[in-house]
This record gives structure tokens, sequence and C-alpha cells, in this order.
């Protein structure tokens, strides 16, 4: 019977240890837990961040477009205005018979 409450005894004083041990690396998990959730958060505020800068850059882009197209009408009439002189000459040259 001694033995029985020694071994108890030192059962005990094993799992109190153990238990001790546990709650350490409990805590040092919670740490790293929270450490790793404000990481998540920077980087969602950095992510933010990024696509509020590419929404800007859509908002130029489309700002200038007119400009684009305007640029291209000119190269249209400069190209149509050219066609019509080179036309005109050409006519003048074969004397009107093409």
């Amino acid at each position: 019977m001694k033995g029985l409450a020694k071994e108890k005894t030192d059962g005990a004083r094993q799992s109190k240890r153990i238990y001790k041990f546990l709650g350490k690396i409990e805590a040092a998990d919670k740490t790293v837990h929270k450490e790793h959730r404000k990481y998540e958060g920077a980087v969602a505020e950095n992510e933010l961040g990024k696509k509020r800068a590419d929404a800007g850059l859509a908002k130029k882009l489309h700002s200038i477009r007119p400009g684009y197209a305007r640029l291209g009408l000119g190269i249209d009439k400069a190209d149509s205005d050219a066609r019509t002189r080179i036309d005109a000459i050409k006519a003048k040259l074969t004397g009107g018979a093409n």
C-alpha cells in the first residue's frame, strides 16, 4: 500500500510539472498567435494601400483617354488630308484621267 501511495504521489508530482510546462507552451503559443494576427493586420493595411494606388492609377488613365482619342482623330484627319492632296496632285499630273 505504501508503494502504491508513493507511486500515486510521484505521478501527481509529475502531472503537476507537466501541466506547468503545458501552460508555458500555451502562453508561448498565445504570444505567437497574437503577433501573427498583428502581422496579418499589417499585410491587410498594406494591401489596401496597394489597391488604392491601383485605383488611383486607373482613374488617371481613364481621365486621359479622351486625349488619346483626340490624338487618334488628329492622325486620321492628317492622313485623310494628305491623301486628298496626293489625289489632287495626281489628278493634275495625269490630266484628270485616273
